[in-house]
């Protein structure tokens, strides 16, 4: 059966998608191809550097296929400097969706070329918490309720004492990553 021509709307049909015509987009763009179809997690840098640093030759533009919910924008920046390093025209193509730190990466391109239904989302940016990721918004309005409880005398033990039981630093509040 013949690869459809239309962008994909899961992540397995995005992979397909993007193996069925990474080729022929490398030839019709004169352009190294990439595909980022996954979270932006820690170690996709990684992966990102290896893949670039193994095309010899190398063209001087590259485009991705770029679907992600998001991730950490840190890593973001680490994939830009590799892409920027090695390429003078980066592209980003967004068959389904690219969000929020994938928003990110996407606005770093020369172009972003999306077809109607595809979609960037909002920038959220996330703190990885016990293997998950999780909004970083949220860290910060848990902190500014428990600091205005503090300042009206209505802080409990149980929310001044971590998740380990013990306390962290001289306020008690035991932060993201060390409890």
């Amino acid at each position: 059966m013949a690869p459809s021509s239309s962008p994909p709307t899961t992540i397995d049909s995005v992979r397909e998608w993007a193996d069925a015509h990474l080729l022929s987009l490398e030839r019709a763009l004169d352009a190294d191809g990439l595909s980022i179809i996954s979270p932006i997690t820690f170690g996709l840098e990684h992966r990102v550097k290896a893949a670039v640093e193994a095309r010899d030759p190398r063209r001087a533009a590259l485009f991705v296929v770029l679907d992600t919910v998001g991730g950490v924008v840190e890593v973001v920046e680490r994939i830009v400097r590799v892409l920027r390093h090695h390429y003078e025209e980066v592209r980003f193509i967004i068959p389904d969706r690219a969000m929020s730190a994938g928003t990110v990466l996407a606005m770093s391109g020369d172009d972003i070329l999306m077809d109607y239904h595809s979609c960037l989302g909002p920038i959220d940016p996330q703190v990885e918490r016990e293997g998950r990721l999780m909004p970083a918004l949220s860290y910060l309005s848990q902190y500014e309720a428990l600091i205005e409880k503090s300042l009206s005398y209505e802080l409990s033990t149980a929310e001044l004492v971590g998740r380990s039981g013990t306390t962290s630093g001289s306020c008690g509040i035991t932060w993201p990553g060390t409890g």
